[in-house]
């Protein structure tokens, strides 16, 4: 329960992905805000995750539905990539490894950056180099 419940939370956060406009990167760049906003917010629930992610052959049911989880986020940032690559606005990288690296910056970035969620010059510089991950043609 403790691991389940609030992955409904994060889903309704992480999974919260507009259908892409003539603006894709500009949607992009919303989500990262919301999304690193939220997992800055996040110290003990990242931890948690990352013990049972870490022991997966214990925990293999919980570890299947985190698994999920992932799938899903690919499934919800793929449209708005394709968009931001069709419209030459992204580089041509493969979606599904744009969103896994995506995940593991953002999870990371909660398990090794100490300050609190109040330090928004810190989470500002995290957000910034998250849009990286898309593969941005410019600035």
């Amino acid at each position: 329960a403790s691991v389940l419940e609030p992955l409904e939370e994060v889903k309704a956060v992480m999974l919260a992905s507009p259908e892409p406009s003539e603006e894709p990167t500009v949607q992009i760049r919303e989500l990262i805000e919301q999304h690193v906003s939220f997992f800055a917010q996040q110290t003990v629930y990242v931890r948690l995750l990352q013990y049972v992610i870490a022991q997966r052959e214990r925990f293999p049911d919980l570890f299947m539905e985190l698994d999920q989880f992932a799938v899903q986020l690919r499934n919800a940032l793929r449209p708005l990539i394709v968009k931001g690559q069709e419209l030459g606005e992204l580089m041509e990288l493969e979606p599904d490894d744009v969103s896994d690296t995506y995940l593991a910056y953002v999870n990371g970035a909660r398990l090794t950056f100490t300050e609190t969620a109040d330090d928004r010059k810190a989470w500002d510089m995290f957000t910034r180099h998250a849009y990286l991950l898309f593969g941005p043609r410019s600035l």
